[in-house]
């Protein structure tokens, strides 16, 4: 039994990265031929303003989520469960429709498909370090970041920015749904939303150089 976890954990990250890595293949591929296909992009007016916030929103997405992952591998081994080789195909289901559903009025449930897309990524990671913590081989590591930046593996931590997060999405449905999918205060939620995505971006870099190369946490 120890051999099998042993090459458990040497096998997973190759496993997941090149999962995830052929299904953000395909959701910039799907994204992609949305925009070429979507001609209210290219007419202008609050419409296109909208359409464009969404493709902001999905490309950044599909990025935080592939960074996110990598910087899971780089830093950490775990024994795999089965969630970790079938989340990639449920965050590429959520990211298909993120990337097919363009049009202002799909605005609100491609909303909740946001929110629910980063739910899943979030529970994922704390999932991971919940395995992670269990190995030896991870310990230095947890000990390192733990006096840096106490409560850093915390409930707090990790499910306070998805709360935010969560909650800023939820918002911007609802003013979407109140006001109208083209509306002002739609495209402003959208704006915030990108916001939030640069800063969760910044987050993830922060972690990683102070994981990897002991930077200063305002590197």
């Amino acid at each position: 039994m120890s051999e099998i976890r042993r090459r458990a954990k040497e096998l997973s990250p190759s496993l997941v990265l090149t999962l995830l890595s052929i299904v953000q293949a395909l959701a910039l591929e799907v994204l992609w031929s949305s925009v070429r296909e979507s001609a209210f992009l290219f007419e202008g007016g609050l419409p296109a303003a909208i359409g464009w916030a969404q493709v902001s929103i999905t490309l950044q997405g599909i990025v935080v989520l592939w960074v996110a992952y990598v910087s899971l591998v780089v830093r950490f081994v775990w024994v795999p469960r089965v969630s970790d080789v079938v989340t990639p195909f449920v965050l590429g289901v959520l990211e298909f429709i993120l990337a097919s559903a363009l049009d202002p009025s799909w605005l609100v449930p491609w909303l909740l498909a946001l929110a629910a897309l980063f739910v899943v990524a979030t529970v994922t990671n704390a999932n991971v370090f919940d395995a992670a913590s269990e190995l030896p081989e991870n310990r230095e590591h947890f000990d390192e970041l733990e006096k840096l930046e106490p409560g850093a593996f915390g409930p707090t931590a990790l499910y306070g920015p998805l709360a935010v997060f969560v909650a800023l999405i939820l918002g911007a449905a609802a003013l979407a749904a109140f006001f109208g999918a083209d509306s002002w205060a739609a495209l402003a939620g959208l704006l915030i939303t990108n916001g939030v995505l640069i800063l969760q971006f910044m987050q993830i870099r922060r972690y990683w150089n102070r994981s990897l190369f002991q930077l200063p946490a305002d590197q």
